[in-house]
């Protein structure tokens, strides 16, 4: 799941009038400021003062602060046409060991980040999930929110108990994930009744998304219903990313351009330290932005060493991308022997496609197979 908000078109009504359960998962194993407020001695998280008193909404956004995240896995009880994690049921069923997400969590709290757990379904892998919670806020590292798609949501008893376990293991709020691209997937009044405990457990102030009325949910369902209204829906809000199931699924429904209107289009700000939105670390170490070029490996250097300028210059693709762009990294593809398409819908799917011929002489980059397969 990315770090998305509440869908558009739901908005624009508004304003006008069972347990998943998962088999035993695989133990993997291996940037704003807000200062002069009192911590714990082993605390080094400068961001959780803020939320307190301004609340999450205000501070997890692009004017006050970026965000970073764990990829707690990339199982999903969904498989949702725009996710660009290409994340769903038949992924693996493996998860960040808690000593390597300790380690990144700490590291991204030095970065001054709102800090988030995501997947894929975080909450399929739960008991785990909620055991490094506790131990994370031990240790004064603990995330600021995590991100549900809510299938999980069957009663009112069981999002209450697992909120307030959150809530009293150092989680501030919760993103509810609630678009037509969710809703083929789980039924709209999960996700209202989600949101109605999330009000109550954490203030309305630390809930992002999910507001979503009966008469809303039911018209997101009929769109994931209606091939041409799903058509529609993406026409009027395209995809950030075109990569992943987006660039499998949605790019069909959008219009092209050649390969040439591309050449100027470049890539910095998405690797630079300070500018780039959000990065994430994944379950198996793999530090990334929200493209699946891998910026390193926690697992063969310290998180807190991957996560500087000089490391991520390094990379060999990195510098292609945000030297020429993609159209830079097609040229390296088609020397090797890809054939460009005709058009693409955007730069991130010129990209995309380069990647996914290349992954064979850049395995260690251009990973893992969930985000190609």
């Amino acid at each position: 799941m990315l770090f998305r908000y509440q869908s558009m078109h739901c908005e624009a009504r508004r304003q006008n009038g069972t347990r998943l359960t998962a088999s035993k998962p695989v133990r993997m194993h291996a940037l704003c400021r807000f200062s002069g407020q009192p911590v714990r001695e082993n605390d080094v998280d400068e961001i959780r003062p803020a939320i307190e008193r301004d609340g999450l909404r205000t501070v997890a956004s692009r004017q006050r602060c970026n965000v970073a995240g764990i990829i707690w896995t990339y199982q999903c009880s969904a498989a949702c046409r725009h996710c660009l994690f290409a994340c769903g049921p038949g992924r693996p069923h493996v998860v960040m060991s808690t000593a390597d997400c300790l380690a990144c969590l700490r590291a991204f709290h030095e970065l001054r980040r709102v800090i988030h757990l995501a997947g894929g379904e975080c909450f399929l892998f739960y008991d785990e999930m909620l055991a490094m919670c506790r131990e994370a806020q031990r240790q004064g590292v603990a995330p600021h929110f995590v991100e549900t798609n809510s299938s999980w949501c069957t009663s009112d008893a069981v999002v209450d108990r697992r909120f307030r376990e959150l809530r009293d293991a150092g989680i501030l709020g919760v993103l509810l994930s609630c678009d037509p691209y969710h809703q083929e997937f789980v039924p709209a009044e999960r996700v209202q009744r989600s949101y109605l405990r999330a009000v109550e457990l954490f203030g309305e102030q630390n809930v992002m998304g999910g507001a979503v009325s009966a008469s809303c949910g039911a018209e997101l369902e009929a769109i994931a219903r209606d091939e041409a209204a799903l058509r529609d829906h993406v026409r009027s809000h395209p995809p950030g990313w075109i990569v992943g199931n987006a660039a499998k699924h949605l790019a069909q429904y959008l219009d092209r351009r050649p390969l040439e209107a591309f050449e100027q289009e470049r890539c910095a700000d998405q690797f630079d330290i300070d500018r780039t939105w959000e990065f994430h670390f994944d379950p198996y170490g793999n530090l990334m932005t929200n493209c699946g070029i891998a910026l390193g490996n926690a697992r063969r250097m310290p998180p807190s060493e991957l996560l500087t300028q000089e490391s991520i210059a390094a990379n060999p693709l990195v510098r292609i991308v945000c030297d020429e762009g993609p159209v830079g990294l097609m040229r390296l593809a088609a020397a090797r022997g890809l054939t460009p398409r005709i058009g693409y819908v955007q730069k991130c799917e010129v990209c995309y496609h380069a990647r996914a011929f290349l992954r064979p002489h850049f395995p260690h980059i251009l990973c893992p197979d969930e985000i190609y397969a």
